[in-house]
């Protein structure tokens, strides 16, 4: 599967540099989870501006502001929840709770919370439950759907 998984990267790194890059579309952003309320004026909440971007040029906008589930066909009890289902998530072997995203002041971190098809980052898979760290422009696979990570702005910084 790592060979699968190397091969698909580098595909999709082909076809961004054939297309002159990431896509640069208007996205509207959504918090996940709901930002904190009743901010004291000086606490700032850690919050990270990202999109995750399909194959198909599609974009995602996410504000987080914490960890978030992501996963096809919704979570039951589960508040903080991204559905992939309308970009083809069963059929390309996305789990019902596949990876969790984990905003901090330091990091941007994914983790796979015991997907079926696995969760591999720039062609390598990651190990169950071993948070590992994002980078702008890193390709994530879930099962044989293909993200690309953009990070829009970091923890204090505008965007």
């Amino acid at each position: 599967l790592n060979e699968q998984a190397t091969t698909a990267t580098n595909a999709i790194r082909d076809q961004l540099q054939a297309h002159g890059g990431l896509p640069t579309a208007q996205v509207a952003y959504s918090a996940y989870p709901v930002p904190p309320s009743g901010l004291d004026g000086v606490t700032t909440p850690t919050r990270w501006r990202i999109q995750l971007i399909n194959t198909e040029g599609e974009a995602m906008g996410i504000d987080l502001y914490g960890d978030v589930l992501i996963g096809r066909g919704g979570a039951a009890g589960i508040q903080a929840f991204i559905d992939l289902s309308p970009w083809r998530a069963a059929e390309l072997g996305v789990s019902r709770q596949h990876m969790l995203l984990r905003a901090s002041p330091e990091a941007l971190q994914a983790i796979d919370v015991g997907s079926t098809n696995g969760v591999y980052q720039n062609g390598v898979r990651f190990t169950l439950g071993v948070p590992c760290n994002l980078a702008d422009g890193d390709i994530i696979l879930l099962g044989n759907l293909a993200l690309i990570v953009r990070i829009i702005a970091r923890p204090g910084e505008a965007g």
